[in-house]
């Protein structure tokens, strides 16, 4: 979708995803991350990268599964910055076939015990399973030109 959107955009966005800087440590380093270590460093770093970029001026595409027990880092990192908050969903098995059928990752996602929609707040909402990459791309470069008074996140933080 990330692909898409950029190839729909008139102006230059960047996305790096957070699997592809995990890329960056080989595989024995993920299995013997006991305890997710390693992982919330690599997180840290890549969510400031992209806080980074976008104080610099660049529009930044990016993904994330964003659990409640992290969603408060996640506002706070990015608090005074623009953010179209978009959410996706699809049916879960949807997700378990997509998740079958990945070779980007060194090892499968955790699987989520807490539900990641629980704030219930987005910008956007898009179904995956009923709509096509190119098809979500122009809804959000829609709501990229007209985007709300109110941002989500603003309204999660109770700021706006």
């Amino acid at each position: 979708m990330a692909k898409a959107l950029q190839e729909e955009l008139a102006e230059p966005f960047f996305h790096h995803s957070l699997d592809e800087l995990r890329g960056g440590y080989q595989g024995r380093y993920w299995r013997q991350d006991y305890g997710g270590v390693l992982f919330r460093r690599v997180l840290d770093g890549y969510l400031h990268m992209l806080r980074s970029l976008t104080l610099l001026g660049h529009d930044v595409i990016s993904e994330a599964v964003i659990t409640p027990q992290m969603l408060d880092h996640y506002l706070a990192l990015f608090e005074g910055i623009p953010v179209l908050f978009v959410g996706i969903r699809c049916p879960l098995e949807e997700v378990e076939r997509r998740e079958r059928g990945r070779t980007d990752r060194m090892t499968s996602a955790p699987q989520l015990d807490e539900p990641v929609h629980a704030h219930g707040c987005y910008d956007l909402e898009v179904d995956t399973f009923v709509q096509k990459p190119a098809d979500v791309a122009k809804l959000i470069i829609a709501a990229l030109m007209e985007p709300p008074v109110v941002g989500a996140l603003s309204k999660i933080t109770g700021t706006g």
